[in-house]
């Protein structure tokens, strides 16, 4: 552990058998570069690494989270600080993925802050809260709700739902720049337990999916990448790097990269 890193009360360094979900890279207001991982395995829990170079991660800390909970996906700020989705509430004897197709509405935000405890961001109860980023300046957070359709901008002060913009079964989120978010979004339906994409080890899903470009500060969305079948469905998060998207899928072995076009006035950032 490294001093400022995390929890003091953080137990030590994840298992060798590690099970990772959300990510988020961002910049601490020292200049040093934390990754925050959503991890399963063992304990329920957002484990800090150090990005040293592009090789390199070094394990600085932990916060553990409370009996129950069923994190899909973070995001952290330059004081250390993060948030978190939570998919929804796990009770004894309750399956969850029965819970969430269910589309039950108990999904919630957690928060921590250096020296703090971790407590819940005052919200509406959210149906499937999936993929979250930020506003620039980290006073607003913006959570995919999966159930419900749409993505909510929440004042990260207060809880309050400040604008909402529906976009089909909203999965993760990635920054194209500064104002805007790219939303992987499915629009084909998953069956989950008997169909093409429940347990797939290799090949591909084929669920229709689309990436959505969302304006942050109108809500205004465009599309600017649709697909089903082969290569590759069921995108699940779209990361530019130049002049093109990678884009990888929520079952199977596979990701595809696209060419990134029709997007100038979006100004693309580039070169991440």
């Amino acid at each position: 552990p490294a001093a400022g890193w995390g929890d003091a009360a953080c137990p030590g360094a994840p298992e060798l058998d590690f099970a990772p979900h959300g990510i988020h890279l961002s910049q601490r207001v020292d200049g040093r570069w934390q990754l925050l991982v959503v991890n399963h395995f063992g304990r329920e829990s957002v484990e800090f690494f150090e990005l040293l170079d592009s090789e390199r991660l070094v394990w600085r800390g932990c916060v553990v989270f409370p009996r129950g909970a069923f994190l899909n996906d973070v995001v952290g700020f330059r004081d250390g600080s993060l948030v978190a989705t939570n998919m929804v509430e796990l009770e004894q004897g309750v399956d969850p993925i029965t819970e969430l197709l269910g589309g039950a509405a108990s999904g919630k935000l957690w928060q921590w802050s250096p020296g703090g405890q971790v407590s819940t961001l005052p919200s509406l109860p959210i149906a499937f809260a999936n993929g979250i980023e930020r506003s620039a300046d980290g006073q607003v957070v913006y959570v995919n709700a999966y159930n419900s359709g749409e993505v909510i901008a929440i004042e990260r002060a207060t809880g309050r739902i400040v604008r909402s913009a529906p976009i089909s079964k909203p999965d993760n989120s990635y920054p194209l720049n500064e104002n805007t978010l790219l939303i992987a979004s499915h629009t084909g339906d998953i069956d989950y337990e008997n169909g093409e994409c429940h347990s797939l080890d290799s090949g591909y899903c084929p669920v229709a999916f689309q990436i959505v470009a969302l304006d942050m500060r109108t809500m205004e969305t465009t599309v600017i990448f649709e697909h089903q079948g082969a290569p590759m469905g069921g995108g699940t998060v779209a990361v530019p790097v130049d002049k093109y998207l990678y884009i990888g899928s929520f079952s199977g072995d596979r990701l595809i990269r696209v060419e990134l076009k029709g997007t100038d006035a979006l100004e693309h950032r580039g070169g991440r």
